[in-house]
């Protein structure tokens, strides 16, 4: 990932930034965690995408998923709520271009 940017705004309609989840197709879970913990450090809360329902405890299933199992380890949410400002997403995103680059270093 070279950029990492808020997503375009158009004049006719208000962005909420509802479900911006950041799925990384080439990276690691490890690395994923890497990178929710730098965001943490930042004061940037972010969530895993989803938990797989056979995660949870009332369905636990030896079964395997492997493409929610994949999804969940390596995907997570960022912030998102209504009032969000222009200068909490440029914090967010900044957060998480320093976590994506320090993976690379």
């Amino acid at each position: 990932m070279s950029k990492v940017a808020p997503p375009e705004s158009v004049p006719w309609l208000r962005n909420v930034f509802l479900a911006p989840e950041t799925v990384r197709s080439a990276v690691s879970a490890d690395a994923t965690a890497t990178v929710m913990a730098s965001m943490a450090a930042d004061g940037i809360e972010t969530r895993p995408v989803f938990i797989p329902i056979h995660q949870l405890p009332p369905y636990e299933s030896t079964s395997r998923f492997p493409v929610a199992d994949d999804w969940s380890a390596r995907g997570l949410t960022l912030p998102l709520h209504p009032r969000l400002t222009d200068a909490d997403v440029s914090d967010v995103v900044a957060s998480l271009h320093r976590a994506v680059v320090a993976l690379s270093s």
